[in-house]
């Protein structure tokens, strides 16, 4: 099984030397792409766990008004009166 990189080294060896500047290019803007792949993914999971904590909030909050609308819901200010 050959190594990879070195078959790269290989390839290159064998580069005209006037090839060289532009393969080098090609490198780089491969690598920044990769880069700039992961960072938008990265990116793009932020967002998505961002939206779903505050659609865990909504949910929380229409909980509490749904519970708020029950009979014999005792409120915390009530709780509180109810100790002294």
């Amino acid at each position: 099984m050959v190594n990879p990189r070195l078959e790269l080294l290989s390839e290159l060896e064998q580069t005209p030397e006037e090839y060289i500047p532009e393969l080098l290019r090609l490198v780089r803007l491969f690598r920044q792409s990769q880069i700039n792949t992961a960072i938008g993914s990265i990116s793009s999971k932020m967002i998505l766990n961002q939206v779903l904590e505050e659609m865990e909030d909504a949910e929380d909050i229409a909980d509490a008004k749904i519970a708020l609308q029950e009979d014999g819901f005792i409120t915390l200010a009530d709780v509180k009166k109810q100790k002294c």
